[in-house]
């Protein structure tokens, strides 16, 4: 009798693909969404935000936002590069959003372009916290 050639193969597809989603849960999921709707959901933990890239077309940017963590957060959304005084120029943020609590952002009109998502409470942007928005 003898044995599947199969088996061997689709042990190491597993193993490998346990391999890819260990190291992706452990860089905070996949590195990029994309999504031609202007509503997304993004999940915020200590020192993250999942999606960490989040891709949408122009408009008004509607965003609902998680906190899984054990720790207060919170989502803003400013220019990718600081105005002329060298401050980040704000364009959306949500409350303070508690552990378990959701709550939602909406952005002006975007045009196309790079825009910064951090967590502005404390040190939260300099410990890892922080995204990229791009606008189509």
């Amino acid at each position: 009798m003898s044995r599947p050639v199969a088996a061997p193969a689709l042990v190491i597809g597993v193993l490998a693909l346990a391999a890819v989603s260990l190291a992706l849960a452990d860089r905070g999921g996949p590195a990029a969404v994309s999504t031609p709707y202007n509503s997304i959901s993004v999940t915020l933990s200590e020192y993250s935000i999942t999606p960490q890239t989040i891709s949408v077309p122009g408009g008004t940017v509607r965003i609902l936002v998680h906190n899984s963590g054990l720790l207060a957060h919170n989502l803003t959304i400013e220019y990718e590069h600081p105005n002329s005084n060298g401050e980040p120029t704000v364009i959306a943020s949500t409350k303070t959003v508690l552990p378990g609590k959701t709550a939602s952002v909406s952005s002006q009109a975007l045009s196309a372009g790079r825009y910064r998502m951090l967590s502005t409470i404390s040190n939260e942007a300099d410990l890892g916290m922080t995204g990229t928005l791009i606008v189509r």
